[in-house]
């Protein structure tokens, strides 16, 4: 965990044991005195993007319901969480934009996005309109509240699975010269 992560759990776990002690359920708060070593940035990983040719490789070579979801999330910059939670009604075909106001966990719980600045539209170009309706033709999920982006059921997408299944292959497939592999 990162050390900002770490120091927000051991916070909480202070006020709790705080409490315990105070209600005389524990003698001593065991984690008094505990501190997290370490700055803020350690551990941290600079995130270097694809190039655009690397990109284009991906896309090129993934079947072609993958390459849908690879080439809207190329286009848009959708965080995962965002792009499983599309639905067929976000999708605005006359200003050819995509709207974002929902988002996926990892528990599968549907909620609005993290922050308000998160709530936006996101201008698609035309070749990416086209791709997008020429999926919703092909899915068997084409209904205004259908997800865009569906598992075999017609539920959220495991991103998990998705990167397992999907993109480890891909990128095994697609020789690049910065290979790198995205860590969950």
């Amino acid at each position: 965990m990162s050390v900002p992560t770490t120091r927000k759990i051991l916070g909480t776990l202070q006020l709790i044991l705080g409490f315990a002690v105070s209600r005389d359920l524990i003698a001593a708060d065991p984690a008094k005195g505990v501190k997290v070593i370490g700055r803020r940035d350690e551990g941290a990983r600079k995130v270097v993007p694809p190039s655009k040719a690397d990109v284009r490789l991906l896309i090129d070579a993934a079947e072609p319901n993958f390459r849908v979801k690879l080439i809207v999330a190329a286009a848009s910059g959708l965080r995962a969480g965002e792009l499983h939670a599309l639905r067929w009604r976000h999708l605005d075909q006359v200003s050819g934009e995509v709207i974002v106001e929902t988002r996926v966990d990892a528990y599968a719980e549907e909620d609005v996005t993290k922050t308000a600045a998160g709530m936006r539209s996101v201008p698609l170009g035309g070749e990416v309109m086209k791709a997008l309706l020429a999926w919703k033709v092909r899915s068997r999920f084409s209904k205004s509240d259908d997800l865009i982006f569906p598992n075999k059921r017609g539920a959220y997408t495991c991103h998990d699975n998705m990167v397992k299944r999907q993109f480890y292959p891909l990128f095994d497939a697609v020789p690049s010269k910065n290979s790198v592999r995205v860590e969950n």
